[in-house]
Formats: structure tokens, sequence, C-alpha cells
């Protein structure tokens, strides 16, 4: 792998080794293509996490106007997410109040404990609930301002909109509210998840019935996921958009900041509970998606925790490279290995068959 990449890879971690940290302080001191770091960070939403996590030494590396970009990135991602932290938590308080079943997923935990406000940027709060309280959190919502619309559209989205949304995502329902005041955040966006995985019948269920906790940090709380399950969650995301070509036909899937939050997950855990975790998450059954999310983990950051949980599983790794074709029973095979493609942005998007 080339330095810039480690480099990228690298720093983006929290709670490195001893190793890894001479190993950055190694490569930053070379000559590096800094104009191709600075497109993979933008690209790839790493860009807070690089400059929040180097030392103020390794920083005198950068260019001045580059450490000053990444900076204003940062500054930006903080003061997003503060006002998204903010609204959000006056509706976290109104579903607890009612009673309502529900766990905040992915950046909305991450904000609320293992990262400060800044580092990663959050685009929109995602929450799962039982797909019994649709109605209920419609309600609530439309009561605050917001309605189900189509990439923020200003107005309710039509019958048809509805269905082609339920027909490409089957289990996600997004609803927007405009925000007129500000510069920064044009809308509010929520993404009701009402299924963790739509092969599997009943895996939302037995996630509830595993359990939720409230996360605190930064000021924040919210509901989310146990632990075990929260990480879980995070593999079947992956894993669902490496295998599907909803994302894949356009490099969505290839957005390398999902591989590091969870590899910052599970630095966060420690490694000791990653063992029990791989014990633990067997009654759920979802042997493909910790194969497919390891195994590329492992291409990443290697060590013998990651093989030993991809030997734990019984499955084919044929299926690393098969992409399920949306709508039809079709299954291909990717051109291109998925590291490389994620580091390749020489492309460019056929809108011709989006439509």
């Amino acid at each position: 792998m080339k330095d810039e990449n480690k480099l990228i890879l690298l720093t983006c971690l929290q709670r490195r080794t001893e190793n890894e940290e001479n190993q950055i302080k190694q490569i930053i001191s070379l000559k590096l293509d800094w104009g191709y770091i600075v497109g993979q960070l933008i690209h790839h939403r790493l860009s807070g996490y690089f400059i929040s996590y180097l030392s103020e030494n390794e920083k005198k590396y950068l260019y001045k106007e580059v450490n000053k970009q990444l900076s204003l990135i940062y500054k930006l991602n903080k003061y997003i997410t503060m006002e998204n932290m903010k609204f959000f938590s006056k509706i976290f308080e109104q579903f607890e109040k009612e009673g309502i079943k529900y766990a905040g997923l992915k950046g909305v935990i991450y904000n609320a404990s293992m990262y400060e406000i800044g580092v990663r940027r959050s685009n929109d709060i995602d929450i799962l609930v039982p797909e019994t309280e649709i109605k209920n959190i419609d309600s609530i919502l439309r009561n605050n301002g917001f309605i189900q619309s189509v990439n923020s559209n200003r107005e309710e989205a039509s019958k048809r909109e509805k269905m082609i949304q339920r027909l490409k995502f089957h289990d996600l329902i997004p609803y927007y509210r405009n925000v007129d005041d500000s510069i920064l955040i044009p809308y509010y966006k929520m993404d009701i998840n009402f299924r963790v995985d739509n092969t599997k019948e009943g895996l939302t269920k037995k996630f509830f019935d595993y359990g939720t906790n409230v996360y605190e940090g930064n000021g924040y709380s919210v509901r989310g996921l146990r632990w075990e399950t929260h990480l879980l969650h995070l593999c079947i995301h992956f894993a669902r958009e490496t295998s599907n070509s909803v994302w894949v036909k356009d490099k969505r899937d290839c957005m390398l900041y999902k591989l590091v939050d969870i590899e910052n997950t599970i630095r966060y855990l420690g490694k000791e509970k990653l063992k029990l975790w791989s014990e633990k998450v067997t009654q759920f059954e979802c042997d493909e998606d910790i194969f497919i999310t390891f195994f590329y983990l492992n291409k990443l950051y290697p060590n013998e925790s990651y093989k030993q949980i991809l030997e734990g599983v019984n499955v084919d790794e044929s299926i690393i490279n098969k992409v399920k074709v949306l709508g039809t029973n079709d299954i291909i095979s990717r051109e291109k290995d998925y590291i490389d493609e994620s580091f390749d942005l020489n492309y460019c998007i056929d809108f011709s068959k989006n439509n």
C-alpha cells in the first residue's frame, strides 16, 4: 500500500499503538503527494478524523493552507453536528416521554460516546424502530414540522415517490424539516429504519429484545442498541452496502469512513470485548455480514483477532465479490478489489443508469 494511503488509514484511528504512532512519524516526514491525500480525505469524509488525531508536532509537516482548510472542515463539522444534536435531543426526549421504542444508530451514538464533536461529519440522524412504531414516530415528527420528503424537497413526497423509495430501500423512511434561519443547515433530517436487515425476518425484534442502553457524552444522551448489537448493526450496514447494486453502481459503498468507524468502535470497546462479542452475536445468525466486514477490516488493519473471527464463521469466501442487482435475482461480480476501488478516484458517474 502506498505511503499516502497508509498515513490516511493510520492517522484516522483513535487509541493507536506505539508502533502505529512510529509509522505515522516516519511516513509524514517523507515527500508525499498532499494533493492526493487531501482529495482522499474529503472524498472519504475523513478530514475531521485526520486533523483531530494528528499531534501538533505532526501538523508541522502540513502545508499551512492544508492545515487551515482541514481545521475549518473540523469546525464546520462541529457546528453542524452540535446544531443537529441540540435539536434532536428534544425529539429524543419526546420519544422517551411517549414510551416510543427506538434506538439511535451510527453517528448519533458516536457523537454521544467515543468521538469528540467535529471529528465525524453527520448529515442526518438515523434511528431504528419496530415497524409497529412508525405511526407514532410519524405523528411526533409531523408535530415538530417534519414531512416525509425526497432529497429535502420542500413538499410532501407523492405516493409514487414514496412507493419508489420503499421499492429501492425497503426499510427506510426519510423525514425532513426545513431550516430557514441557518446558512449551514438547510434542513434537519431523520431516517427511520424499521428493519435491521430486510432479508432476515424477525432480526429487528431480536435486537430490541436484546435490549437498549442510554449513551451519554459531549453533553448529549441518546438511547441506542447495546454495544454488542450496535457493533453488529455496523457490520450489517457495511456488508449490505458493499453487496447491493443500489450503492455499488456509483461507488457510494466505497466510503472508507464506515470501516474506520468500525475499527475505532472496536478499539473503543477493547480486544477482550471483541472476543466476547464474537461469541455472543452467533445467536443473530449474521455470519456473512461479519465475514465481509472483518475481511476488509483485516486488509486495512490486519491482526490476529480479526483472523480468528474470520476463521470462526462458516462462510464461503466467494461472497466477498458478489453484488445483488436491485429488483432482480441476479448476482454480479465486482470488477475490482473493494480497497483498490475505494482509493481510485478516477471515475465518472453515468447518470443514464440511475433512471
